[in-house]
């Protein structure tokens, strides 16, 4: 580990030299390791759903237009899953990375969890491309107005009837229509104003280094992010316990790495490296 760690050295020295950002793609997994269930791995919601649905069925836009309270008790349910969930040392890593480099940092997320914000990083670098679980707005896009979650889960255990009770503070104020979460889901499509789309492709093109931790490459926008900042020439590492969508291309690459490990260890030490860079060579 500590020999292949080394190797991140030149590159990080490299994009900071050319004044290019060190960006960080993000996701489930590294928040797993806070106690959020992912999506895919062999224990996720995509794996184990609910009694009745799995994701795919039910968090669609269609599904919820004709089913909004079902999917209101699993996004309440989702919700009460990061209640007590903290920052582990890999999203804490990453809050010391961002006030060590500030504008040449970039953090782009698929974790819906606010883990990252909590843990101390700012909402100006940190791209939430799948939205926040923190926030809803109106089903019926009356206006561009983003509500806090409704719902105080914060002491109440999980209870389904919880949405039934609660749902006039789930209408839209401006219009009365039932609100929704304010995140991507399987039938949509990302834009800039609510999922940072253009950001995010911005970031990849002017991007030296780009980490991806604990994400499986499944999706469309992330895997853009790395094709586009392995056609820029960046150098790419791939951060996840096992191999995924991104590694086979990753391995190839004279300017990518492949790390095997939990992004909780392995983050800190690529803060460390970073830091004794900045030192010695005063970048």
């Amino acid at each position: 580990m500590k020999q292949t760690l080394e190797k991140i050295k030149p590159l990080l020295a490299k994009t900071l030299s050319q004044n290019k950002l060190v960006t960080f793609l993000t996701g489930a997994g590294v928040s797993a390791e806070s106690g959020v269930p992912t999506y895919r791995g062999s224990d996720g919601i995509w794996v184990e759903g609910t009694r009745n649905y799995k994701p795919q069925d039910f968090a669609t836009l269609k599904f919820f237009k004709n089913n909004p309270a079902e999917v209101w008790k699993f996004m309440l349910y989702r919700k009460t899953t990061f209640r007590d969930v903290q920052p582990n040392a890999g999203h804490i890593a990453l809050a010391n990375i961002e006030q060590l480099l500030q504008d040449r940092f970039r953090l782009i997320t698929q974790n819906i969890d606010r883990l990252h914000h909590r843990a101390g990083n700012s909402s100006s670098r940190t791209y939430e491309i799948h939205g926040s679980l923190e926030t809803v707005r109106c089903s019926e896009e009356c206006s561009n107005e983003i509500y806090p979650f409704p719902i105080d889960v914060s002491e109440a255990p999980y209870d389904a009837s919880l949405v039934e009770k609660s749902w006039e503070v789930l209408k839209c104020l401006h219009c009365g229509s039932i609100t929704r979460p304010n995140v991507l889901m399987f039938d949509e499509y990302y834009d800039e104003r609510l999922y940072k789309m253009e950001s995010a492709i911005e970031t990849a093109l002017n991007t030296g280094i780009l980490f991806i931790v604990g994400t499986s490459g499944a999706t469309n926008l992330p895997n853009h992010i790395a094709s586009t900042a392995r056609f820029k020439e960046s150098s790419i590492v791939d951060i996840n316990l096992e191999d995924n969508d991104f590694t086979a291309e990753v391995a190839d690459d004279p300017n990518g790495l492949v790390l095997r490990g939990k992004s909780g260890e392995i983050l800190p030490k690529i803060e460390q490296i970073l830091r004794e860079l900045l030192e010695s060579e005063n970048l």
